[in-house]
């Protein structure tokens, strides 16, 4: 029995896992079209969330995506908010997969043949979306027939322990929605602490009341993701992980307050009988019926609940650390490369008025300190991308992360420049200032006018240089003044032209779809 139930939640974690992966690549170009442009108002924003969630079948997958829209200005935090109350309706469906046809088919007659038509779209096709789409079938068989091996497994077990849990009366109650809690926890996926509970329940080894209470539970167990999510995120993911912390508190308090009215509220919607003979099924039920509560409980707050959360978690953001960046949101590499570009682009910004800064104030102590931060800064980027490498990936975005990259490799070039410029000798104000202002002029070129203000950094290079070589034959500069400005002079051509390539990079990236297949 033993072996029976290891085996089958290996099984319906594995293909959970499978499932939820292959329908975010497969379905993540339409996961951005939905949250970019069908969130534009209240009610719009968390019909979205439901939808979505019910599409990729992974609700922290859209909460990671909407944090990703957050950051990236693309979506209203009120309007996140809805989307993330929205997904907790939404992975509802998955109590409704397993009740429907976990418990009413014939599993291994399906599951079976589903495992090898994935596997062979997986390995027979060389689209990535196909093989995303195979993933996504397989994993979609491996989790039923995981529930084959649960049902088998509590099979003989009986009732017994069904008069025992309710004994109690509310003690016993509170202890299953502590069990399902646990149970989430434990395996980080409320999905499959509710399929136990289903099968445990259809299996008769638990009464109603007791499989309600432990799906309450399961229900706040999720939120355990979005606290650890929450350290190391930004604001905005912080605020978003507490949002759905108390969402799931509030609701699962008041589903259990009210869980006679709730039974009774399922059990009216369900034909006569049906509960005692389909159990599974008002289980799924319940767990609808109590997060559309929630939904409905919160929506008169809504403005208030948004701004008193806005106020929170001020106090620590530093302009040098990421702002865009959350490692939760790597989940979903199409949000993702929207919201390192956005980093890549601030960082720019932070780049170019350390590099004026240091020109100006050359040898300040801050400027060494701000170069230090700006590395680690860089670093933490560097490992971010890294990590989204690492996944499964569309072949658009599999190009166009080595570019990020790339831009990355300019940076640390720009910086070693800089700390080359503060071991050069320093030279007189009337040499110094016309090299900075050619430096300040051309380092940023605005994208239309690129090839043109090249050809005018050049010839201005090239007239500096010269006006150093005539002012030595003059007799006016010595020889090793006139070294000293030609090498200085070459380190600021330096910073332009690395400067220039990054901002090309990094406009191709802005000015590209990321979306789109190429």
């Amino acid at each position: 029995m033993f072996a029976h139930f290891l085996g089958g939640i290996g099984l319906f974690l594995l293909g959970m896992t499978l499932l939820t992966d292959g329908l975010k690549l497969a379905a993540g170009p339409a996961l951005e079209v939905l949250l970019s442009r069908w969130t534009s108002t209240r009610l719009r924003a968390l019909l979205s969330g439901i939808t979505i969630t019910a599409l990729v079948q992974s609700s922290s997958a859209v909460t990671v995506a909407t944090l990703g829209f957050v950051n990236a200005g693309l979506l209203g935090f009120q309007h996140a908010l809805w989307v993330i109350f929205g997904s907790n309706v939404g992975t509802t469906l998955t109590a409704w997969l397993v009740a429907v046809l976990g418990f009413s088919i014939k599993i291994d007659a399906y599951a079976l043949p589903l495992i090898g038509i994935g596997a062979f779209i997986y390995l027979g096709v060389r689209n990535a979306r196909l093989k995303a789409a195979g993933t996504a079938i397989a994993g979609f068989g491996l989790l039923f027939l995981g529930i084959d091996f649960l049902k088998s497994s509590f099979d003989g077990l009986g009732g017994g322990l069904s008069d025992s849990l309710l004994a109690g009366g509310g003690l016993s109650l509170f202890g299953m929605v502590v069990a399902g809690t646990l149970l989430t926890v434990l395996m980080q996926s409320s999905s499959a602490a509710i399929a136990l509970i289903l099968t445990a329940i259809a299996s008769q080894l638990l009464p109603l009341e007791a499989g309600a209470a432990a799906v309450i539970g399961a229900n706040i167990g999720t939120t355990s993701t979005a606290i650890l999510a929450s350290f190391g995120a930004t604001s905005n993911g912080k605020r978003l992980s507490l949002a759905h912390v108390l969402f799931n508190l509030i609701t699962g308090a008041v589903a259990l307050a009210m869980l006679p009215v709730f039974m009774w509220l399922v059990a009216a919607f369900m034909p006569a009988g049906e509960a005692d003979t389909n159990p599974a099924l008002f289980l799924a039920g319940f767990h609808t019926l109590f997060n559309l509560l929630g939904v409905l409980l919160m929506w008169p707050f809504g403005d208030r609940f948004t701004h008193w959360l806005q106020a929170r978690f001020h106090k620590g953001e530093k302009v040098l650390s990421l702002q865009h960046l959350d490692k939760a949101a790597a989940v979903v590499p199409d949000v993702a490369l929207r919201a390192i570009t956005l980093e890549l682009a601030r960082f720019q910004g932070l780049l170019a008025a350390h590099i004026n800064s240091s020109l100006v104030n050359t040898g300040n102590q801050s400027n060494n300190d701000n170069r230090s931060a700006l590395r680690s800064l860089l670093q933490d980027i560097n490992l971010y991308i890294t990590g989204i490498l690492n996944q499964p990936l569309r072949r658009a975005l599999s190009r166009q992360l080595p570019q990020c990259l790339l831009i990355i490799q300019y940076a640390y070039n720009l910086l070693e420049t800089l700390d080359e410029l503060d071991e050069e000798a320093p030279l007189p104000v009337e040499l110094l200032q016309p090299m900075n202002d050619w430096l300040l002029l051309h380092d940023r070129p605005e994208p239309d006018s690129v090839t043109v203000e090249q050809n005018e950094a050049e010839q201005t290079y090239q007239a500096l240089k010269q006006q150093l070589l005539d002012a030595t034959v003059e007799e006016q500069l010595s020889l090793t003044v006139m070294n000293q400005g030609l090498q200085r002079l070459s380190l600021y051509k330096r910073l332009q032209e690395q400067t220039l390539k990054a901002a090309q990079l990094l406009r191709t990236l802005q000015d590209g779809n990321p979306s789109a297949e190429h």
